[in-house]
């Protein structure tokens, strides 16, 4: 593992030996954990911005306004009702028309709300909306063009639509990640830190015809979504998302924590409860890195770097 093993493999062995040392076994209290972003869409009502943080039941074929805005591929979070894009200085473009929504339930000041019979629009429906919305990080602009343009290479698509990231596969021959926006995240480097983890995912599918129903998991199958193929995946894929970040020198002590308890949860649901024990766990650790490893050696030949 040479030069990435003081980095951010030995911090998860480190988990690891310090979960067997408090229980004399490694544990099995761990569930996998997500990466933190602004997930939540981000209603206007009556003169008051809330985040919706529940289900709401909407008129007609979806569920919730993540399912529409993946669905018209919005590329924001934000909602507004007709008064309130009136309101802020902004129009509707024309054609445009709402979503019809029996009840939402709001969370503002710790209370939940519900209101009714609300029809709401997308930013992305709107024009001249006078409203502060960070949809990129302008002061790093250059280097976040730089990286791109890098990605671009790769030649994958990249829809930022989504409060779900992920890897789709529609047909078992091609595939898309959906991201949501850049903007939604604090920091750029936790956007980039999560893109290299689903790259991950795509570099292992394409490059490995075999691991096609592993990534077609991720939509069908909940019981195979939480499989011990599908876990080693996941390992595989934060372990190339961590070389991805060292390579664009942007991997950072705030990342490497988040990944080594995000592996060490992944690293227990790819194995069998009998193996639970550190010599085992520990291959399995430098199993996943090398599929990892040549997973970002792919990754290099498809942009020009060796």
């Amino acid at each position: 593992m040479s030069v990435y093993l003081n980095r951010f493999i030995k911090p998860i062995y480190q988990k690891i030996d310090y979960e067997s040392e408090i229980n004399g076994l490694v544990v099995s209290n761990y569930q996998p954990v997500f990466r933190k972003f602004n997930q939540y869409p981000i209603v206007y009502l009556n003169d008051t911005k809330y985040t919706v943080t529940k289900r709401i039941t909407i008129d007609g074929p979806y569920t919730d306004l993540s399912q529409v805005r993946e669905i018209f591929e919005y590329t924001t979070n934000y909602w507004f009702t007709r008064q309130m894009i009136a309101k802020l200085g902004g129009s509707i473009i024309k054609g445009e028309k709402p979503v019809e929504i029996d009840a939402v339930v709001v969370k503002r000041s710790y209370q939940d709300r519900i209101f009714r019979n609300v029809k709401l629009y997308n930013l992305d429906q709107t024009k001249d909306v006078q409203l502060n919305v960070r949809r990129n990080f302008d002061k790093q602009d250059l280097y976040i063009k730089w990286i791109d343009k890098q990605i671009d290479k790769l030649n994958l698509i990249i829809k930022h639509q989504s409060n779900s990231p992920r890897i789709t596969v529609s047909d078992c021959i091609d595939c898309y990640i959906a991201m949501p926006n850049i903007g939604q995240y604090k920091r750029p480097v936790d956007y980039y830190y999560t893109l290299f983890h689903e790259i991950g995912h795509a570099l292992r599918f394409t490059g490995d015809p075999t691991n096609q129903n592993r990534l077609q998991w991720t939509d069908e199958d909940f019981t195979a979504w939480l499989s011990p193929e599908y876990a080693y995946e996941e390992i595989v894929a934060e372990l190339v998302s961590m070389m991805l970040c060292e390579q664009f020198k942007i991997l950072d002590d705030q990342i490497i924590n988040q990944s080594t308890e995000y592996s060490v949860c992944w690293l227990f649901e790819s194995l069998d409860k009998n193996d639970w024990y550190l010599p085992r766990i520990k291959k399995q650790l430098a199993l996943c890195y090398q599929d990892a490893k040549k997973a970002v050696d792919k990754f290099n030949q498809l942009i020009g770097e060796n």
